[in-house]
């Protein structure tokens, strides 16, 4: 089976195709199938990818589970009925239906979220400034960060230090704090 590992940032062209990345397709690269399968996730809103194998997994072990459980055959009816398969083109992108666009909220529009714990906190402050200050992702309305436990983070004097209004910290007084 193959595994998708790491993250990786991309976006949506005019034609609302995305381009896949290199890792991800030689992963799947001695599939039966060249591409993805790409579902609504249950859980989240999202957009589930997997490869075709692991597909035929998941076909295979809810063949295996309940045969007259009503809940199996909603679940399994959903997921199936509703999965995609979309093969990469020449140059590795793939066009995401729009209907799955929509469940996941992906528009031209980015709104980014950084949240942390601690030292993560402290990353996450960073990254949402660096973010705030270059507008280049999104415009500062789109962008917020939420730090738990956060050390104090600035990569500016205290005197020219610029004031977040998108950036919220939550310490208590008895986190411990590096």
């Amino acid at each position: 089976m193959s595994l998708f590992l790491s993250s990786y940032e991309n976006r949506l062209d005019t034609k609302g195709r995305i381009s896949v990345p290199a890792s991800f397709r030689a992963a799947v690269s001695d599939e039966k199938f060249a591409g993805v399968v790409l579902f609504r996730s249950f859980t989240h809103n999202c957009i589930e990818g997997v490869s075709m194998s692991r597909m035929e997994q998941m076909a295979t072990a809810t063949d295996k589970m309940g045969l007259f459980d009503n809940d199996l055959d909603n679940l399994t009816a959903m997921l199936f009925a509703d999965a995609r398969e979309l093969a990469f083109d020449v140059t590795g992108r793939v066009i995401i239906p729009s209907d799955m666009l929509e469940h996941a909220g992906i528009t031209d529009t980015c709104i980014l979220w950084f949240i942390g714990h601690s030292r993560g906190a402290a990353i996450a402050n960073i990254a949402s400034g660096q973010m705030t200050d270059t507008g280049y992702y999104a415009p500062q309305e789109n962008i917020f960060s939420y730090g738990f436990a956060c050390p104090s983070v600035s990569r500016r004097s205290s005197s020219t230090q610029m004031s977040y209004s998108n950036i919220y910290s939550f310490n208590n007084a008895g986190d411990l704090i590096p």
